[in-house]
């Protein structure tokens, strides 16, 4: 019997897959881009950097979380909360930041604002991947709980009540 509530575990390892197939979407399309010489600003720009760098964190992150779940990893485990964690607090910044610019540029274009709908999609994803990045940082850090709770005392993995 593993350590870890088997629902949480195939929960967390879907969720963190669907974030390695989107990491590879990502990075497949960048390739796409570059290969096809599409003006990023360059193919070598930092634009192209960036998205590089982001896809391949997306990927390894992900696969660091499914990895620590399905070895019941508590080193993996803790790594992927900590990530999540940061993650979480940059995300808030950037939509807070990103309200901010918009009440500013808003103000100044006097009357209809172009790029209120832009400044709402950043607002919403920025939000949307911060409370996914919380709801993973909670199942990881509840999954390195049960490892921490069966290692050091003979208590079944999953704390039931009994009444």
């Amino acid at each position: 019997m593993g350590k870890i509530n088997g629902c949480l575990k195939v929960l967390f390892i879907i969720f963190n897959s669907l974030f390695t197939c989107f990491g590879a979407l990502m990075m497949y399309g960048l390739g796409r881009i570059a290969a096809n010489g599409y003006q990023m600003g360059g193919t070598g720009s930092l634009n192209m950097i960036t998205g590089w760098i982001f896809a391949v964190g997306v990927v390894g992150i992900s696969l660091l979380g499914s990895h620590g779940a399905r070895t019941e990893n508590k080193c993996c485990l803790t790594a992927f909360a900590v990530f999540m964690g940061i993650g979480l607090v940059l995300m808030l910044i950037f939509g807070v930041a990103a309200i901010v610019l918009k009440k500013q540029y808003c103000r100044e274009a006097e009357g209809k604002c172009e790029a209120e709908f832009l400044f709402n999609i950043s607002i919403g994803v920025n939000f949307g991947f911060a409370f996914v990045a919380m709801m993973g940082l909670i199942i990881s850090t509840n999954m390195i709980n049960q490892i921490s709770r069966h290692d050091n005392a003979a208590v079944p993995a999953i704390a039931m009540r009994t009444y």
